[in-house]
């Protein structure tokens, strides 16, 4: 009965290493396989990833860069509506007021289109009591003539 006994347990131990072996093997030939298939899509995917922080660093350098030393900077939009109170004092003194919106002008160191620029003059002027009655065009910019907006009756 020992030998019996000495001959199962040895059976055991030999199909233990047996399957170890092919278990070790299949995974191995699996992880092969794996790495084969996955690796295409693995090096498209880090190049595309790549791509976007080059050119996000891009766009973040262009705006810190300062601007060239032989271009003159543009004025900006939030001085020319600062000058709306000035603009308001001297219309309800004399009826009507001229201000001027130079031709190419800047909202936060940006340069702004001229629907931009008209949306935000318009509603400066209509907030502090103003109406545009004329506008017109010079070299130097736009010349909007404000008049006091008629109160309701």
């Amino acid at each position: 009965m020992i030998l019996c006994n000495q001959r199962f347990v040895g059976i055991e131990l030999q199909q233990e290493t047996l399957i170890a072996q092919v278990q070790g093997e299949t995974l191995g030939r699996s992880l092969l396989i794996a790495v084969v298939v996955i690796s295409p899509y693995v090096i498209y995917k880090m190049r595309q990833v790549r791509l976007v922080r080059r050119a996000h660093e891009a766009v973040l350098a262009a705006e810190a860069a300062p601007p060239p030393p032989d271009t003159v900077p543009l004025p900006a939009l939030e001085d020319v509506i600062r000058d709306i109170s000035y603009v308001v004092t001297e219309a309800k003194v004399n009826g009507g007021a001229i201000l001027v919106i130079p031709t190419r002008v800047t909202v936060s160191h940006r340069e702004a289109s001229d629907d931009i620029v008209d949306l935000l003059v318009s509603d400066a002027l209509r907030r502090s009591g103003l109406m545009i009655a004329g506008q017109e065009s010079t070299q130097e910019g736009r010349l909007v003539h404000c008049v006091p907006a008629s109160s309701p009756a």
